[in-house]
């Protein structure tokens, strides 16, 4: 769950991180070096409406129950890329519980286990191959972002809209990060979770926005698609509150499905794997 921050609503505007030389130069000169894969550009949907946003990176506060009790350790690496385009469809999945990687109130092993893979938060941000080298470059050397006024009414605020997520969509609240089928670097943590008697499995996501949302924010699309292919979801709850001055203007939260889009998750595989490959040939270069 996180508040609002500076993502786009349009491809190709995210803000790059980090300085425009040095060590930026670091991510550049990797991925010249990582190969190249033979995947062609997806198309896209529909460009959404730009929106403002509240500042600061995006950050995932620990969900309000307990853990999932099913557990499993992750499964060996395999051929990435390959393996996540064969998981794409919902059916070919294996039970997302036993996906289970860490959880977040394992701080540690959350944030460990994170740095090794690529999130729906770094995912948010891929908004093109331009976009790759921030991400890298993140990914290698950190975000310095720690949280601020915004992010810590978001981590007060998401239990309580947890449990109306929960009351009135029956998904309950998970702090559990999942790797996808296959694909153990590919990695999500829903703010929650259901399996349905069809064996259909639906996730909440949770935000907090002190700006009206003229339509949803690109950046957090993007986050929902990868959750949805990480867990095998079909759909996805997005619930957000807003506020004034950190006071909730709405006696509920809206919220709004949004349906899985198989063409923008296959793009943003794309993506994801352009980081990962930069990432291994710069751990191979000791950086």
């Amino acid at each position: 769950m996180t508040s609002s921050s500076a993502f786009d609503a349009g491809a190709g505007s995210v803000p790059l991180f980090g300085p425009a030389s040095g060590p930026f130069d670091v991510a550049e000169a990797v991925l010249e070096a990582a190969p190249v894969r033979n995947a062609s550009p997806q198309p896209a949907s529909a460009p959404v409406s730009p929106v403002d946003l509240d500042p600061g990176i995006a950050q995932r506060a620990a969900a309000a129950a307990a853990p999932l009790l099913i557990v499993s350790a992750p499964q060996p690496e395999g051929i990435r890329e390959q393996q996540a385009r064969q998981s794409l469809d919902p059916s070919a999945m294996v039970d997302h519980r036993s996906r289970i990687v860490a959880y977040s109130d394992d701080r540690v092993s959350w944030i460990r286990a994170r740095s090794r893979g690529i999130t729906a938060t770094d995912v948010a941000k891929l908004t093109s191959e331009s976009a790759v080298k921030s991400v890298l470059w993140e990914k290698l050397n950190g975000s310095g972002f720690g949280g601020n006024a915004y992010t810590e009414h978001g981590r007060r605020r998401e239990p309580v809209i947890a449990r109306w997520v929960f009351d009135e969509h029956g998904i309950a609240a998970s702090n559990a990060l999942f790797h996808a089928f296959e694909a153990p670097q590919h990695l999500a943590t829903p703010d929650g979770v259901v399996s349905r008697g069809s064996g259909s499995v639906e996730l909440a996501e949770i935000k907090t926005t002190s700006k009206p949302w003229r339509s949803i924010p690109r950046g957090y699309l993007r986050q929902i698609w990868w959750q949805q292919y990480v867990l095998g979801a079909e759909r996805t709850l997005l619930v957000w509150e807003q506020h004034k001055d950190f006071r909730v203007l709405d006696e509920v939260p809206q919220c709004r499905w949004i349906e899985r889009d198989e063409a923008q998750i296959s793009t943003l595989i794309r993506y994801a794997e352009m980081v990962l490959d930069g990432l291994e040939v710069a751990r191979s270069r000791g950086y």
